[in-house]
């Protein structure tokens, strides 16, 4: 599964990690999310537990990319 992580930078109250995860559609990141838990194994569960214990708070936010409000510079 590809992923980018975003770090909070200067002018935000706290200091957070923003873990963007793309798929064409909920199936896509459904089938995507299953072969990840797959590939990984019973293994995933104890790291994922020990990162989630050191966490002040948790967010999950599902979006969608707009293509009217695209930039670019030429």
């Amino acid at each position: 599964m590809y992923y980018r992580i975003y770090r909070s930078g200067f002018g935000v109250s706290q200091s957070y990690y923003m873990v963007a995860i793309a798929s064409k559609d909920e199936i896509d990141s459904a089938n995507k999310f299953k072969a990840n838990e797959e590939l990984q194994g019973e293994d995933r569960k104890e790291p994922f537990q020990k990162l989630m214990s050191t966490l002040s708070k948790y967010e999950e936010i599902t979006g969608e990319m707009r293509p009217d409000l695209y930039y670019s510079s030429n």
